[in-house]
Formats: C-alpha cells, structure tokens, sequence
C-alpha cells in the first residue's frame, strides 16, 4: 500500500515548501525528537495515529502539533502582551495549522494531487509548558481520507 508513503510524503512537502513558518519538519514519536539542543525552530511534528478501512475510502489520523519557543524579555512588563512573545507564537502556529487545514479542505496543491482532502473539522488546542525549551503552540489530529483503489478484488483470495 502506498497510501501511507504518498500521505507522509505530502504533509512533508506541504510543509517544506509551502510554510515559511516552519523551519523543521519532523515525523515520528516525539520523545525521539531532541528538542532542546539541535532543533530549529519552529517546528511542526507529525505521526500517524490510526488508519481506517472503508468500503470507498482509507481514512487516516494524523497527530499533529506546530511548536515554537517562547522568548521572554527579562524586564517586567505588566501590558496585556505581557513580557514574551508568547501571543505571537500562538498566532504564527495556529496559522501553521490553518494553512493545511485549508489546503485539505480547498481540494488544490500536493494534497489534492494525491486525492486526500479533510474528512471532519479539526479542533486544535493549545500546547504549553509541557516541552523543554519554553515551547508554545497548537496540536490537533486531522481526519484525512483518500479513496480506497489500492487492491482489486482480483486480487483478494
């Protein structure tokens, strides 16, 4: 099955070439990714989380978080942007996410080539303080469905 490469190698260019907010691309178990010292940053992270078999369509989960670091300015600031960047970075990543989100649902570039479009709403939420390095963003998993031709029923035995 070539769906799986087809869909990893897309999000992959989605990403690549078409974010200027995204500095490193990365796929995988997070825990593997070293997020402290060699990382450039912003990054948007991916993995596939589970796949379903439909009659018509394959639809695949997708975990997916853009993270940023947060810099803090060491002067207090008691504005209602506060003494970090903090709102900046939420609002470049959210955007992050928004550009593939609607690249799916638009049904045009790499994605539409490939005939993988959006199979619900997503709902992003917020990520914080949870990672090293001070890091701030969105994470969501995204429904992606793409049509089922892989096997004939010549083929099933």
């Amino acid at each position: 099955m070539d769906k799986i490469y087809d869909l990893l190698e897309t999000i992959e260019k989605h990403f690549r070439l078409n974010e200027p907010n995204t500095n490193t691309v990365m796929f995988g178990k997070l825990d593997e990714v070293d997020l402290e010292k060699t990382t450039l940053f912003p990054l948007t992270h991916f993995n596939l989380t589970a796949i379903e078999y439909n009659s018509n369509t394959i639809d695949f989960t997708i975990s997916l978080m853009a993270l940023d670091i947060v810099d803090e300015v060491k002067t207090e600031d008691k504005s209602f942007l506060g003494n970090d960047n903090l709102q900046d970075v939420l609002n470049t990543q959210a955007m992050v996410i928004n550009k593939l989100v609607e690249s799916l649902r638009a049904n045009k570039g790499y994605l539409a080539d490939k005939q993988f479009v959006i199979k619900s709403d997503p709902r992003a939420e917020y990520l914080s303080e949870k990672y090293k390095n001070n890091l701030a963003g969105w994470g969501m998993d995204i429904e992606i469905s793409t049509p089922n031709d892989q096997i004939s029923t010549c083929e099933i035995g």
